[in-house]
């Protein structure tokens, strides 16, 4: 796909759609990071009502679309065949007009190529912008989307395949997703792939999930890319050692990755009877840790995660919190605790008109969440 900068004439909205108010998001509140966009785009394909986002990221140190942020920009309008605004690098204001519908099909899209010097931004977070639309699309998908699978602040590509798609094939239409090649910082480079199944009339389902049910095992992968083989192993036997208080079957495969870089890291999912919660560790370049850090790392915030009895982790709480909001009946589930994504994330569905969400700390136990559908305003 070629990337450009769009301006008003390259499409000509139809008149209905025209017509539909304009909604404005101001892009610094919260936390003011690239959720927000991502979050509007996917809103706006679905409600067909045009956005009008401005201090895109306002609160980052390099604010503006970066090069991941303005891909999801360009595949939300690829699928929707959207009139848009302000979709260029470092750009803090976009105008998003759909002109129909999300369509199934084929597309391909690189994070890389939307910065000449290449990019690691997160292919993931790619995927799951496009994916609430294109599960209500009425058919079947096909992505392939390239650029960093396993990099720090956004979900790993193991986390997708582990964590996301078996608990979103809970409320919505599936969406396999398959690792074809691992990207990680600096170098990026790697793809992912996915399937998304949209049946005719699509809908998202009601979650009612407050127990978790026992743990029954944990699983992951420690992996080095251009690293001795030994340090993935020493990664995987840490891990092991730190979980074996949990009495449930441990697994975790070390790996020796060949790249374009150096890195490594931890990649674990706990599986409870009734639901999954993912958690993972990344070297960082400029101080690369001990195995025996990376591995305390991701094990630390799952045995907080365990400890806390929440059905879901705080990040798959933020990323199912839009599904939902679309859902036929009201939802429940508990998370360990408040995120500033999960916050920013409830005030903007509320700001579209699609659901009230209400939170409840309990005394020792953890935050109770319930989205309940419907107009707000």
């Amino acid at each position: 796909m070629q990337y450009r900068a769009y301006d008003a004439t390259v499409k000509k909205c139809n008149l209905a759609l025209m017509r539909k108010e304009s909604i404005r998001i101001d892009g610094s509140y919260g936390e003011g990071g690239g959720q927000i966009l991502r979050s509007s785009l996917a809103l706006s394909v679905i409600t067909g009502r045009p956005i009008a986002i401005t201090d895109i990221r306002a609160k980052r140190p390099n604010p503006g679309l970066a090069a991941e942020h303005l891909t999801a920009v360009l595949a939300a309008a690829d699928i929707c065949n959207a009139a848009v605004e302000g979709a260029e690098l470092d750009s803090q204001v976009v105008n998003f007009t759909p002109t129909g519908p999300a369509r199934a099909g084929r597309y391909h899209w690189d994070v890389g190529a939307a910065r000449p010097e290449g990019s690691a931004g997160a292919a993931t977070l790619i995927l799951q912008t496009v994916y609430p639309p294109l599960a209500l699309a009425g058919g079947t998908t096909h992505v392939r989307i390239g650029g960093g699978t396993h990099v720090a602040w956004s979900p790993t590509a193991d986390y997708l395949i582990n964590v996301w798609t078996p608990m979103q094939a809970l409320i919505g239409p599936a969406a396999n997703v398959t690792l074809t090649k691992w990207g990680w910082y600096p170098a990026g480079g790697g793809e992912i792939a996915s399937e998304i199944i949209s049946p005719a009339n699509a809908t998202f389902r009601a979650l009612t999930l407050t127990d978790r049910g026992p743990l029954k095992q944990v699983t992951g992968r420690a992996a080095g890319l251009n690293k001795d083989p030994l340090f993935a192993r020493q990664i995987a036997d840490h891990a092991a050692a730190l979980l074996a208080p949990l009495g449930v079957d441990i697994r975790v495969e070390p790996l020796t990755l060949r790249g374009d870089c150096t890195a490594s890291g931890l990649f674990l999912t706990a599986e409870y009877a009734n639901c999954r919660a993912g958690f993972s560790a990344i070297e960082k370049p400029d101080n690369p840790p001990a195995a025996s850090e990376i591995a305390a790392q991701a094990v630390d915030a799952l045995r907080a995660h365990h400890g806390s009895q929440a059905t879901l982790d705080q990040y798959l709480a933020d990323q199912l919190l839009l599904p939902l909001a679309l859902a036929d009946a009201p939802s429940r589930f508990t998370v360990e605790k408040m995120s500033g994504h999960l916050r920013t994330h409830a005030k903007l569905l509320e700001h579209f008109g699609l659901a009230t969400i209400t939170f409840e700390e309990g005394n020792a136990g953890p935050l109770a969440v319930t989205i309940r559908p419907g107009a707000t305003k």
